[in-house]
């Protein structure tokens, strides 16, 4: 079976266009995925059931930011097309929804450190306990 699939795909150009497309859409898939999964290699683990729970996560995690992704880009298209402006195929052939790049994966993280009137540093009045054996705390 092996060697007929082989054969096949080495004697049918329309076959191995279609896998490459299949999987350069799967790679592209991946690649976002490793791009939004929190933790990077940090939430290495060797139980199997756990890794599986990460994996799983993380694909469902890809799968709704590219849904809200796709969702907002086709109302981005579809007011273009409301205010008549012509959108043509082949412009909407290149938006993907793996939108990395303008991103921040996990948002903007904005500290403010300066203490307020009520927070400012105060000295800690802690009580004083005596170390010696035996002596009352």
């Amino acid at each position: 079976m092996r060697t007929i699939v082989l054969l096949r795909y080495l004697s049918d150009p329309a076959l191995r266009d279609s896998i490459a497309v299949v999987t350069n859409r799967m790679e592209a898939f991946h690649g976002f995925a490793r791009w939004l999964r929190f933790g990077g290699d940090v939430l290495a683990d060797n139980d199997p059931d756990h890794q599986d729970k990460l994996i799983k996560l993380n694909e469902l995690m890809a799968n709704c930011v590219i849904y809200n992704t796709t969702l907002d880009i086709t109302d981005v298209v579809n007011d273009l097309v409301a205010k008549h402006t012509q959108v043509e195929r082949v412009d909407r052939a290149t938006i993907s929804p793996y939108v990395t790049t303008p991103i921040r994966c996990f948002g903007d993280w904005k500290l403010d450190l300066t203490p307020t009137a009520d927070r400012r540093a105060r000295p800690a009045h802690l009580p004083v306990h005596d170390d010696r054996p035996g002596a009352p705390r």
